[in-house]
C-alpha cells in the first residue's frame, strides 16, 4: 500500500500484492505458487481456444489461496465464456496476479458479445502486461451513399473487412452510431455526437439503409461522411471489477471493447495505471471502445487513475458516480425506508438527502442503524433528523430510459427525495497524468467528492474536459471538495450541442435539477480551480453555475484567430454563486466575436459574499470589456 495525503485526508491504494505473490513475481518463486496457462492447456499463436485454460490456471490459484498466473509470450485466443459474459471471470479470488509478457503477450477474443476479464468478490489481486483485441470489431464502419433528409435514412456501405448489419452480434446493443470525420479519426464535429437508429435493411450487396428515430438527425449527414454503428453491449466491456477491493490493472492495451472498456461497480480501492485504450498500428479503424474508458460506479475508494491513455472511444473518459436511492416512506424525521439501488450501505455510512426536482441538498447525515426488508430495500436510522423529506412517489414507467434505453423501474423514481451514500460514492479518487484524446463525450464526468484531478491532458475531444456535477435523479451525489489542478485542454468541447451552448465549458461545475437543466440551489461546494491551460476554448473557458465556495486561481484561457468560432465567447461564465475567488486569471482572445473575459450574471449573490477578483491579465480587442457584472 502507499498513502496521498490531501487536504487532511490520507488515500490509500495498492501498488503490491501479498508477500508470497510479491516474491514469486519478482523471481524468488517456488514452482507451487506459478500457474502457466500453457501447462493448462493454452495454445499461444494456434487460432484455439485457450479460455477454458485461462479458467482453470486461475481456479488452480484461487485454490492455492493465491499465486501469479502467467501467459507467455504469443497470441492467445478467447473464443469461449463463463456464463456467457467473460472469457475469465474469477470469484472469490485472494492473492492472485494474472500476467503476461510486457508487450509480446496478445489476447483476442473472437466473438464480440463477450468481454476478456472480470474480479468478482476478490481481494489483493491484479492484471497485468496484456494486450486485448478483438478478432471481429463490435461495430461496423464505413462511408455514407446517400441521404434522405425527408425520410430521415441514409445508406451506409460497409467497409471492405468489417461485418455486414446482419451479423448476429447486432442484435443487441445496436441503438446508436456515429458519424466520422472525414479527415481525422474522431467523432463529426456537428449539432450532436451519436444517431440514434430505429432500423436497418440491406438495399445491395454491402450497402444497408438505415432509419434514424428522428429524421432531423440527417440534417447534418453528407455524402461521403465516414459513419461507425455500434454493437454496444449494455452488461459488459472488455474488463470488469464488482464487490473487489485493492485492485491492480496496470501495463494493458485495449484496442477495442464490446461496451464499456472497464465497468468497475461496488469495489474499493482500484489501480489502473499505464492503462492504455488506442488505436492497433496500421488499423484502419475509425473507433477503439464503444463505451467509457473507465466508468466507476458507488466505490468505496478510490479509483486512482494515473499515466493512462484514451483515445477514440464512444464516451466519456473516466466517469465516476454512484446511484440514488428513492425515499419509499418517511416514517419520522430520522427513519426512512429506502430502495436500495446497486449500492452497499453499511452502519455509520454518510448520507446525502437529496430534492432531485430542484437540486437541492436537504441534508447530511450518518446511519445509526439498518435492518433489510424485502424487494431490497433498507430500513434506515440517522444519526440526525432532517426535516421536510418527501416520500418518492414518482410511478415507474414501462419501457422507460428514452430512445431504446431500458431501465430498471426504481431507477425512474424521481417524484420525490432520494438518498445518496457518500461513503460509497468513490471519494478519495485521484486521477492525474492521463491523456485524453479524439473521443466521443466529456473527458471526466465526475459526480463523486473528495477528490484530486492532476495534471491530465484533453485533446480534441467532443464534450467538456473536466464536468463536475451531479446528474439528478438516477447520477449522484452531489460533488463536493474536489481540486482540479495544472490540466490542460486543447480545443475540447468541439461537438455543437456542447461548445456552442452557454451552458457548457472546458471546465464545468454545475449542480442540476431535474430535466439536466441548472439548480436554483447551490449543492455543489468546496472546488479548487487552479493553474489550469485551456487553448482554442469553446464557448466559455471555466463555467461555474448552483455553486458555493469555488477558488478559480491561476488559470490561463488562449483563443487565437484560428481558434473555432464557438461564440460569443468569454473566458469564464458564473451563474447563481456565492464564495466565488477568482485569482490571476489570464485569458486572451483576439477575435472580434469574444464578448466579454468574465461575465458574472445577477443570479450571483451582491459583491464581495457572491465574486472577488485579483490578478486579472486580460487581453482583448480595443473595447471589449474585461469583466461584465450584471449584478
Amino acid at each position: 500500500m502507499f498513502a496521498y495525503r490531501q487536504g487532511g485526508v490520507t488515500m490509500w491504494f495498492p501498488i503490491v500484492l501479498s508477500t508470497l505473490v510479491v516474491l514469486l513475481w519478482c523471481g524468488g518463486a517456488q514452482a507451487a505458487g506459478q500457474f502457466s496457462v500453457d501447462a493448462f492447456g493454452a495454445k499461444p499463436n494456434q487460432r484455439v481456444d485457450s479460455a477454458a485454460a485461462a479458467r482453470a490456471a486461475v481456479r488452480q490459484a484461487i485454490q492455492a489461496g493465491g499465486g501469479v498466473v502467467r501467459f507467455g509470450p504469443g497470441t492467445y485466443y478467447m473464443m469461449t465464456a463463463d456464463n456467457n459474459a467473460y472469457a475469465v471471470w474469477p470469484r472469490n479470488a485472494r492473492n492472485v496476479h494474472v500476467t503476461g509478457v510486457k508487450g509480446k503477450t496478445k489476447i483476442i477474443v473472437t466473438d464480440p458479445h463477450i468481454g476478456f476479464f472480470r474480479w468478482d468478490r476478490s481481494t489483493n489481486c491484479a492484471l497485468t502486461n496484456v494486450i486485448v483485441d478483438y478478432e471481429t470489431p463490435p461495430f461496423t464502419q464505413g462511408k455514407i451513399v446517400a441521404v434522405s433528409k425527408a425520410g430521415g435514412t441514409f445508406d451506409l456501405k460497409i467497409d471492405e473487412g468489417f461485418p455486414q448489419l446482419d451479423a448476429g452480434f447486432f442484435n443487441r446493443g445496436r441503438e446508436w452510431g456515429m458519424p466520422i470525420d472525414r479527415k481525422e479519426r474522431r467523432p463529426k464535429y456537428w449539432w450532436g455526437d451519436h444517431i440514434w437508429i430505429k432500423d436497418w435493411q440491406k438495399v445491395s450487396p454491402g450497402v444497408w439503409r438505415l432509419t434514424c428515430k428522428s429524421a432531423g438527425q440527417t440534417k447534418e449527414l453528407a455524402v461521403g461522411d465516414r459513419y461507425v454503428q455500434l454493437a454496444r453491449q449494455k452488461n459488459h466491456g472488455v474488463f470488469g471489477v464488482w464487490h473487489s477491493s485493492q485492485i491492480l490493472m496496470q501495463d494493458i492495451i485495449v484496442h477495442a471493447s464490446p461496451g464499456i472498456t472497464n465497468g468497475v461497480v461496488m469495489s474499493d480501492a482500484v489501480v489502473y495505471r499505464r492503462f492504455q485504450v488506442r488505436f492497433r498500428e496500421g488499423s484502419k479503424r475509425l473507433i477503439t471502445s464503444n463505451g467509457d474508458g473507465i466508468h466507476v460506479h458507488g466505490n468505496r475508494r478510490g479509483p486512482l487513475i494515473e499515466d493512462c491513455y484514451f483515445e477514440g472511444i464512444c464516451d466519456d473518459g473516466v466517469n465516476l458516480n454512484s446511484h440514488m436511492n428513492p425515499i419509499t416512506k418517511v416514517v419520522s424525521p430520522t427513519e426512512i425506508i429506502v430502495h436500495r439501488k446497486a449500492v452497499e450501505f453499511r452502519r455509520g455510512d454518510r448520507v446525502q438527502i437529496a430534492d432531485p426536482d430542484q437540486g437541492t441538498v436537504k441534508g447530511l447525515t450518518t446511519i445509526v442503524a439498518l435492518k433489510a426488508l424485502p424487494g431490497d430495500r433498507f430500513a434506515l436510522t440517522l444519526a440526525k433528523p432532517i426535516e421536510g423529506m418527501r416520500e418518492n412517489t414518482g410511478a415507474p414507467r414501462a419501457g422507460a430510459g428514452g430512445r431504446g434505453r431500458g431501465r430498471s423501474p426504481e431507477a425512474r423514481q424521481d417524484k420525490g427525495d432520494v438518498l445518496y451514500n457518500l461513503s460509497a460514492s468513490n471519494e478519495n479518487f485521484i486521477i492525474r497524468n492521463n491523456t485524453f484524446t479524439m473521443h466521443r463525450r466529456h473527458g471526466l464526468l465526475i459526480r463523486s467528492g473528495k477528490g484530486l484531478i492532476e495534471g491530465n491532458t484533453f485533446d480534441r475531444i467532443c464534450g467538456a474536459a473536466i464536468l463536475i456535477q451531479n446528474g439528478m435523479p438516477l447520477e449522484g451525489p452531489v460533488p463536493w471538495d474536489v481540486t482540479i489542478r495544472k490540466n490542460k485542454c486543447i480545443a475540447v468541447a468541439r461537438s455543437h450541442n456542447h461548445g456552442y451552448q452557454s451552458g457548457y465549458g472546458a471546465i464545468m461545475v454545475r449542480t442540476n435539477k431535474k430535466g439536466h437543466k441548472p439548480a436554483p440551489g447551490r449543492g455543489i461546494t468546496n472546488i479548487r480551480i487552479i493553474d489550469n491551460e485551456i487553448i482554442d476554448p469553446p464557448m466559455q473557458g471555466i463555467y461555474v453555475v448552483s455553486a458555493t465556495d469555488v477558488t478559480i486561481s491561476g488559470n490561463k484561457v488562449t483563443a487565437t484567430a484560428d481558434t473555432p468560432p464557438y461564440g460569443p465567447n468569454v473566458g469564464m461564465r458564473i451563474d447563481n454563486a456565492a464564495g466565488v475567488k477568482i485569482k490571476d486569471f489570464t485569458f486572451t482572445d483576439p477575435r472580434g466575436l469574444v464578448k466579454a473575459g468574465i461575465v458574472i450574471t445577477r443570479s450571483v449573490d451582491a459583491g464581495d459574499k457572491g465574486v472577488t477578483l485579483s490578478g486579472l491579465k486580460i487581453k482583448l480587442p480595443e473595447g471589449t470589456p474585461d469583466v461584465v457584472d450584471q449584478r
